[in-house]
């Protein structure tokens, strides 16, 4: 296997160049290169009986948990180890607690203060919205930006800000206290509006990788047809009068 693994990086750093110079064809202006996955600090290697066998994990916690760790915590291009402790940490902190965690409280709010329903766009309306909106529209452009340069998980990170930034949003606005007082009806009905945009692109940003969990997210958020398409992300506040569908926790929590 080294002696394959040679021959192939030889041949991405010798012999494909002078492949193309001599085809007259024009050589690329940047080249990829992904590092090894280690195992406490050495390499894999089936001599040392240290490789871990991808398929038990998806069969046992899930295909995206596993494609989310690989992403989010091993950076493209360096080297990169696993733990079975770095997974359960990686996979509670980030989708069953933040990610998981938030669509599953948003959800259920909408169906108890507005019948199920997402309340219409409306703007700024509370003191907190416009800093959401500012949040989520960075997200967008910084992220493409990372992907564009393959940092995948300094892309999937910016996510996690927004994400991050949606749940201490519900802190700030407490949709439970402004649910007991009829006056502040709007500003409820845009917390709710705002939370679920944010899950929204959130999800839309994460499909590359969590490419069964969002669709269940976009399901509970009761998003279909056009919506699905990617370039909607540019718009917040395009997710509006839809019915939510409360499911299943997106990802349960790990032991």
């Amino acid at each position: 296997i080294h002696g394959i693994g040679n021959h192939i990086t030889r041949f991405h750093t010798i012999y494909w160049p002078i492949l193309l110079f001599a085809l007259d064809l024009h050589l690329p202006d940047k080249v990829f290169v992904h590092g090894l996955l280690m195992m406490k600090d050495s390499k894999m290697s089936k001599s040392k009986g240290n490789v871990v066998d991808p398929y038990p994990l998806v069969e046992h916690f899930g295909l995206d948990a596993v494609r989310y760790y690989l992403a989010r915590e091993i950076v493209f291009g360096q080297d990169g180890s696993f733990s079975p402790e770095q997974f359960v940490e990686r996979v509670n902190s980030d989708l069953a607690n933040s990610l998981g965690n938030l669509l599953n409280r948003t959800v259920s709010m909408i169906n108890k203060y507005f019948g199920g329903v997402i309340p219409a766009y409306k703007g700024c309306v509370t003191a907190f919205d416009g800093n959401l909106e500012s949040v989520a529209k960075e997200t967008v452009k910084q992220y493409e930006f990372l992907m564009d340069d393959l940092k995948i998980t300094e892309a999937i990170s910016m996510v996690n800000e927004l994400v991050n930034r949606a749940n201490k949003y519900i802190d700030e606005t407490t949709p439970w206290a402004l649910a007991k007082d009829e006056s502040k009806q709007d500003e409820l009905a845009s917390v709710m509006n705002h939370l679920a945009n944010s899950i929204y692109i959130a999800g839309m940003l994460l499909k590359p990788v969590l490419t069964r969990a969002s669709d269940k997210l976009f399901a509970q958020l009761g998003v279909s047809g056009d919506l699905l398409k990617y370039e909607n992300v540019y718009n917040f506040g395009c997710i509006e009068n839809l019915t939510v569908n409360k499911g299943e926790q997106l990802f349960p929590r790990l032991d």
